[in-house]
């Protein structure tokens, strides 16, 4: 018997090696779970030191002379972060800690924040708790983004907010406080991008020159959005112009892709993350193999749609909902009435003349 089972782990690692087994790439898969379990939770974040050197720039940090004064100025940049951010799941608190010496310890009392990487070189922030198990809750890759800066710092909480959203199914009914005084950023957020959704803009990033074919792209992209994009207005920009209204806080959607590396370097995925340009809170994310393609809109429609609808009361439902039947409505047809036939005196008789009802053109 163990002969047979030497042969087969054999073979696994053969067929592994060949890639005829799938891999996952990307974070890890998070299992559901309930919020009731993790209630008032103290979050432990990792000092400085121990952010990723890949996310950070320590350019900033020049001006503090001591170590003490760099993890106090560490510690502020967080709380800025935390304060523009949505992300209100856990109090937390900026602490050194052991990973490994967490688990064994099995503190019922925290939730931990710390960053992982695999064997592709892709890095990730992961909160877990250890008690009554070890528990990954949230998986986000931070692949490109500088830590040290508020604004990439807020960019990785919300992302964690979302899942953490997502993992527990948080919201609707079931968002309940965390914590005394817990009010849920996320959810009264959301419930303000659905408001007027239909005047809102989508930016989606024009095809750059580089890319081989770009016209016909942009032309493909722009055609099936026009077909098949009905939760919102959608343009076509350059990332310049993006980048502008981004910082400007545009009341509409956008998407930022983040970059996840394989075993083969002509393949990467990306991790599309939807989100509300007025507050930066994530509204959606679609990781795709490469680019995210014409089609993949249409998908992340139907999941936006549905997310809003959770996230919204009674009265907020009625009123969304009623906004999308107006938009999905078909347009009635105006005609023009007849006019009345003119006629001649019988000194000299003549046919009447008459107009053709006329009827305006469809609307396309």
């Amino acid at each position: 018997m163990s002969f047979i089972k030497s042969i087969i782990s054999l073979l696994v690692i053969i067929l592994t090696g060949t890639g005829l087994f799938a891999q996952q790439f990307g974070p890890q898969i998070v299992k559901p779970f309930d919020s009731k379990d993790y209630k008032g939770r103290n979050m432990l974040i990792l000092p400085l030191d121990k952010v990723p050197v890949k996310n950070k720039d320590m350019s900033g940090f020049k001006e503090f002379k001591t170590d003490s004064k760099v993890e106090k100025e560490w510690k502020t940049r967080v709380e800025v972060a935390m304060k523009m951010s949505c992300f209100d799941y856990f109090e937390y608190t900026v602490k050194d800690f052991f990973l490994e010496d967490m688990k064994k310890g099995k503190d019922k009392a925290v939730a931990l924040l710390y960053f992982d990487k695999d064997f592709y070189d892709n890095y990730y922030a992961e909160i877990a708790v250890v008690e009554p198990k070890y528990e990954v809750l949230a998986c986000v890759p931070i692949n490109g983004l500088t830590l040290t800066d508020s604004n990439d710092l807020k960019l990785m909480l919300n992302m964690l907010q979302y899942q953490l959203n997502v993992n527990s199914s948080y919201y609707g009914n079931n968002a309940k406080p965390l914590y005394r005084g817990h009010e849920n950023k996320y959810q009264t957020d959301i419930r303000d991008f659905a408001d007027k959704v239909r005047s809102k803009k989508l930016l989606i990033v024009k095809y750059d020159k580089e890319i081989k074919g770009f016209a016909k792209k942009n032309e493909k992209l722009n055609t099936y959005l026009k077909i098949n994009w009905k939760l919102t207005l959608y343009e076509m920009v350059t990332q310049k112009d993006l980048d502008q209204r981004v910082a400007a806080k545009f009341d509409g959607l956008y998407m930022k892709s983040l970059f996840i590396y394989t075993d083969n370097p002509k393949i990467t995925y990306n991790y599309n993350v939807f989100l509300n340009g007025k507050s930066g809170n994530v509204m959606f994310i679609h990781q795709t193999n490469g680019l995210i393609p014409p089609a993949g809109f249409k998908y992340v429609e139907k999941m936006l749609d549905e997310w809003i609808i959770a996230n919204l009361d009674a009265k907020q439902l009625k009123e969304y909902n009623d906004s999308k039947a107006k938009v999905m409505a078909p347009t009635p047809q105006k005609s023009t009435p007849k006019t009345t036939p003119k006629t001649t005196p019988k000194t000299t008789p003549s046919k009447p003349e008459t107009t053709k009802p006329k009827t305006e053109p469809k609307k396309k």
